[in-house]
């Protein structure tokens, strides 16, 4: 029901609320991922990359909304989502509870970053990066 821009938002923050939940974990899960088939067994490692696949289709298919409506630029979308899925999943490294914003407001500085290289010149989804105003879907 959302449009492709506030989907994008939505997910954005969702994805960082759970990393920040729990960095700890969000560490061992994307510094050891190239590592699972060494410690898990093959059917744990096929039901992480079944839900990691999940998510990337549902980031493209997002993105292709996107694109198909013309809200978003017409980029390559295999590139979008992987520049997506690396700003988001980078954030575990650099996100210090006590020393920066809250989560929440990172992801909307996040998606209005990221939102403002892909909408299209003619899309009227531009907004501040951290507007408070924004709703969520």
């Amino acid at each position: 029901e959302a449009s492709p821009a506030e989907a994008l938002r939505h997910n954005t923050e969702r994805q960082l609320l759970l990393i920040a939940a729990d960095l700890d974990q969000a560490s061992v899960y994307f510094q050891e991922s190239p590592f699972l088939r060494e410690w898990l067994s093959p059917t744990q490692v096929e039901e992480i990359h079944r839900r990691e696949r999940r998510f990337d289709r549902g980031i493209r298919d997002i993105i292709a909304r996107g694109l198909k409506d013309g809200s978003f630029a017409g980029h390559d979308p295999a590139i979008i989502s992987a520049a997506y899925v690396g700003m988001t999943s980078w954030f575990y490294r650099w996100y210090d509870p006590k020393r920066r914003a809250k989560p929440e407001k990172i992801a909307a500085e996040f998606a209005g970053i990221f939102l403002q290289g892909i909408l299209s010149p003619d899309a009227t989804e531009r907004r501040a990066p951290l507007d408070s105003t924004s709703t969520r879907p």
